[in-house]
């Protein structure tokens, strides 16, 4: 019950974690209140459309949920000392950022202030106020048309600067 879930988050104590075995920990444990997905899918059905659209074999499923531990064993000291802020204030690139609205495991809030200090030459943030963390498996369709429409605008937008580039090459240069 809840009041076992309560003992276990104290006895985890709050993030961060000291290791990735308490930070999976918890999120098994906040999972259970919609930290992870706001409306949790079907994972059956998951799994049966990632089979069909041949993203993965029967046999290959369990070595992809032990990947997911595994990477994050691999960084989960490294990412407890990483700040965006002072580390990345500035890219070159377009930034897409999709978040949950719902999301409890990473905090949606300092995503969005991260991105509002970010220095980028285009930048589109995209609320999903339908999910929590996992946004792809939470709204598929929505997740899917957003990656292809921020895709478009920084193809647009490379094309445009290609373009710039060629037209200022000297005469001669191919």
């Amino acid at each position: 019950g809840d009041e076992d879930a309560l003992v276990a988050l104290e006895e985890i104590g709050p993030a961060p974690y000291g290791d990735a075995a308490e930070l999976l920990r918890a999120e098994r444990l906040t999972g259970r209140y919609g930290g992870l997905f706001h409306r949790p899918p079907n994972r059956w059905r998951i799994v049966l459309r990632g089979l069909w659209r041949g993203d993965a074999t029967p046999w290959e499923i369990h070595r992809i949920i032990r990947a997911n531990r595994v990477s994050l064993e691999a960084m989960h000291a490294e990412l407890l000392g990483l700040d965006l802020r002072t580390s990345v204030p500035r890219v070159s690139v377009p930034v897409c950022m999709l978040l949950g609205r719902h999301d409890r495991h990473a905090d949606a809030k300092l995503a969005e202030e991260y991105f509002l200090q970010l220095a980028a030459p285009k930048k589109t943030l995209v609320w999903f106020e339908e999910s929590a963390h996992n946004l792809p498996f939470e709204e598929p369709e929505r997740f899917n048309a957003e990656v292809r429409s921020c895709l478009r605008a920084a193809s647009r937008r490379g094309s445009r600067e290609r373009s710039r580039r060629t037209r200022a090459r000297p005469r001669g240069w191919r």
